[in-house]
C-alpha cells in the first residue's frame, strides 16, 4: 500500500505539469492543503472574481484528472507490451 500511494503521489506532482502556475497555486491552495483557502482570499491574490477563482479551480482538476488518466493508461500500455514481450 505504502509503494502504491507512494507511485500515486509521484504520478500527482508529474500530472501536475500540465498547469500552469496560476492553476496550480490555486488547485494547491484549495484542494491540497489542511486548511483550504477561500475563494475570496484567491480573488485578492489574482485581483479576479471569486466566480473566475472557481472556474480555473474547475478546468485545472479536470486537466489534471485527464493528465492522470493518460498517465495510467501509457502505465498500462507498458505493461501489457511487457508481458507481451516476454511470451
Amino acid at each position: 500500500e505504502d509503494q502504491e500511494l507512494a507511485h500515486r503521489s509521484a504520478q500527482l506532482v508529474r500530472s501536475m505539469e500540465v498547469l500552469n502556475e496560476r492553476e496550480k497555486h490555486i488547485l494547491s491552495e484549495r484542494q491540497l492543503k489542511d486548511e483550504p483557502a477561500t475563494l475570496e482570499q484567491l480573488s485578492k491574490v489574482y485581483g479576479i472574481s471569486r466566480e473566475r477563482v472557481r472556474q480555473i479551480e474547475a478546468r485545472a482538476f479536470e486537466k489534471l484528472q485527464k493528465a492522470m488518466h493518460a498517465a495510467t493508461q501509457r502505465e498500462q500500455e507498458s505493461e501489457r507490451a511487457a508481458t507481451s514481450g516476454r511470451a
